[in-house]
């Protein structure tokens, strides 16, 4: 049946405008047609103010570019601080970004470039813990803007490996400064440029480069492709960083498959100079040349492993391997080390011991104001390890270490070998005795902790001292040996009450070779002869020996002996020291060990608490430095008529002294006053 002519027009038109509508569509598709939305700025500043709760403001243009790839445009962004900050929390100069509208019809995102050009971020936190980033939304719209996720049944979406995709990313000049109560000088970072792409089925790439306070930077992040995660239920991610002489290389493969569930990461740093490190870190690191550590960290569901680590330093190295165990009631930890060799100059910096004493004595005074400034300023915090000897931190978890040291060497100097065992089980830490190969001799040292008390147990014999001396100087013949014999025991449960509570003995005996009194001759010798002798060819006197025997009681450590004994003197010391008040109370006084004419022999004291000592002359001790020397021509002359007996000039009654704690001395050496009452202070 034919059609009537009504219907047959209006079919006509209705295909017609259908097919203009589509031609339209078709244009505006194919065809870029800039819309200018400026005028419209106007209407959208107050209700994206409105939803991030701070004001926002547009002072450039606003543009949209119709086409299948449409692109929006954007510049003179700014969002303003909260209320409490001034000037604006984020000014971007430009941004513009540019997507495909098919893909987006499938669920899937292809961004051809996303722009940034000039974005400047203001970090800012004040001390009540207010700060610029923090949103606070109004309390009518909160609900409403909370993003509420719903999943439709039968909705068809499907991840893929072209779910996303970016041809371009390109960020250029961005600054952010951040800043707290705490800093005098906020810390910016600058990004020049970052640059990415992320093609479907290929590897996502970045590049980066800028700087941090002062420091240029380059970086790189390389990624798996979405395809192979699709394929795989892995993937993985490599980046490397460059700043402050120091290379940093980090590298992980996630399996996200149900039967794995396991991060693999592999880090390596190197560098030619740690302290370079200084400025960004915050910390005081030691000059150490030619480092680099690496290690890979393997994390299961209830296992950590590090396995392949390595610590190297020019030639010395330590490798090990560590295991942390959480299937359990209690963390089980087994760590095991071993160095191979082990080089002290590889630690020590390369002017290491060269001008020492010139340098001391330039800088000797601004040095002591910059430690006492800094113990000033320093705040220990008193929760900071102080409770690591507590039943409930020794009993919160296990742990076995085990570290060799084959080979320890001082250049030519080779200082010994060493394995250390140490374990923590059933809220006991014991260190196995450990006896370590040093020239000369051997050093024994053992400690144990539970329930609030430890002990420590230190023997060295024989120590060959030059070892050290030529770390200093290389080509000198002073040395000598060193003898250690230490024994405490202490109720507590912290590492800050170890000595305020112990009791015990702490001893020590040093025979030195070829060191020269120098100096301290005109302490308490014949004034007249020791400045004769440093004009001739006399190298004045030696160093026989130092030795220092001392109680330990109940925290208060008093000298039974402390003597420093050259071949014309001797220098005794007496007094306490108080770890309970952390306080020092120490007097040293020289005597001749032959009754000198024109000698000085003034008593030196050191009175104070641990941060803030005074060194001086001890009470009376002018007056009777000055009434000896007047009268020494009397006194001296009538002692050497009298014949009174002299010390020996070897010091033998003094440096042949056994140390430990068999025959503790009863009395005073010769030529030494009676130690001070083991008395407390009020």
């Amino acid at each position: 049946m034919a059609l009537s002519k009504p219907v047959r027009w209006s079919i006509y038109i209705v295909c017609s405008l259908v097919a203009l509508l589509t031609l339209a569509l078709g244009i505006l598709s194919l065809v870029s047609i800039p819309i200018d939305l400026t005028p419209y700025k106007n209407l959208a500043e107050p209700i994206v103010s409105k939803a991030v709760g701070r004001k926002v403001t547009i002072d450039g243009r606003v543009n949209v570019t119709t086409s299948l790839w449409p692109t929006f445009a954007m510049e003179g962004l700014r969002v303003a601080n909260p209320e409490g900050f001034d000037g604006d929390f984020a000014v971007m100069r430009k941004a513009r970004i540019q997507v495909s509208v098919l893909p987006l019809l499938l669920f899937k995102a292809h961004i051809n470039e996303f722009m940034v050009e000039g974005l400047t971020l203001d970090l800012r936190e004040k001390a009540d813990g207010s700060a610029t980033w923090h949103v606070t939304l109004p309390e009518d719209e909160s609900d409403k803007s909370a993003l509420k996720l719903t999943k439709t049944k039968g909705s068809g979406f499907v991840l893929s490996e072209d779910s996303l995709v970016l041809e371009s990313l390109d960020i250029r000049d961005i600054s952010v400064g951040y800043s707290d109560a705490s800093m005098e000088v906020p810390t910016v970072f600058i990004m020049e440029k970052w640059t990415g792409r992320a093609l479907s089925g290929k590897p996502f790439e970045m590049e980066m480069n800028g700087s941090v306070m002062d420091h240029q930077f380059t970086a790189s992040i390389r990624g798996a492709s979405l395809k192979k995660f699709l394929e795989t239920s892995r993937t993985q991610l490599k980046i490397a960083l460059d700043i402050a002489r120091t290379r940093l290389e980090l590298g992980g493969m996630f399996d996200f498959s149900p039967e794995q569930r396991t991060l693999g990461l592999e880090m390596k740093i190197q560098g030619d100079r740690l302290d370079s490190l200084n400025s960004l870190t915050g910390l005081r690191l030691p000059r150490i040349e030619d480092y680099e550590a690496e290690s890979q960290f393997v994390l299961r569901k209830d296992r950590i492993e590090m396995k392949d680590f390595l610590i190297r330093v020019g030639s010395s190295r330590l490798t090990g391997l560590m295991t942390i165990d959480n299937s359990g009631v209690l963390p089980v930890a087994d760590l095991k080390f071993t160095a191979p060799s082990i080089d002290i100059q590889d630690f020590l910096s390369p002017d290491f011991g060269q001008d020492q004493n010139a340098t001391l004595a330039e800088t000797g005074t601004s040095k002591e104001n910059e430690v006492r400034s800094e113990v000033g300023k320093t705040k220990v915090d008193k929760r900071s390890g102080d409770r690591l000897l507590s039943p409930a931190v020794l009993n919160a978890f296990q742990a076995d270490l085990d570290v060799k040291v084959e080979s320890v060497t001082s250049g030519k100097d080779i200082l010994g070998s060493g394995h250390l065992k140490a374990r923590v089980k059933d809220g006991v830490f014991t260190l196995d005795p450990v006896v370590i190969n040093i020239p000369g001799g051997s050093f024994f040292f053992a400690l144990s902790a539970r329930e609030g008390a430890a002990s420590v147990r230190a023997v060295v014999e024989d120590f060959d001292f030059g070892v050290i001396t030529r770390m200093y100087k290389p080509d000198t013949d002073m040395g000598g040996t060193l003898s250690l014999n230490v024994a405490l025991e202490s109720k507590t449960e912290t590492l800050d009450g170890l000595l305020a509570n112990a009791n015990g003995y702490l001893d020590f005996i040093f025979h030195p070779r070829n060191l020269h009194a120098g100096i301290v001759d005109l302490w308490a010798v014949n004034l007249m002869a020791a400045i004769l002798s440093k004009n001739s060819d006399d190298k004045g006197s030696v160093v026989n020996c130092a030795v220092a025997r001392m109680i330990m009681n109940d925290g208060y450590l008093t000298p039974d002996v402390f003597v420093i004994d050259t071949t014309v003197m001797r220098i005794c010391g007496r007094g306490r020291v108080d770890f309970k008040r952390k306080r020092l109370d120490l007097d040293v006084r020289p005597s001749a060990k032959k009754a000198e004419y024109f000698s000085l022999a003034t008593p030196l004291a050191v009175h104070g608490t641990f941060d803030d000592f005074q060194f001086g002359i001890a009470r009376g001790g002018v007056f009777g430095t000055v009434v000896g020397f007047i009268t020494s021509p009397i006194y001296v002359t009538a002692r050497r008529l009298g014949g009174s007996s002299a010390m020996p000039l070897d010091g033998s009654d003094i440096c042949s002294m056994i140390i430990g704690a068999k025959d503790r001395p009863t009395g005073p050496p010769k030529g030494c006053l009676p130690a001070l009452e083991n008395t407390r202070h009020k």
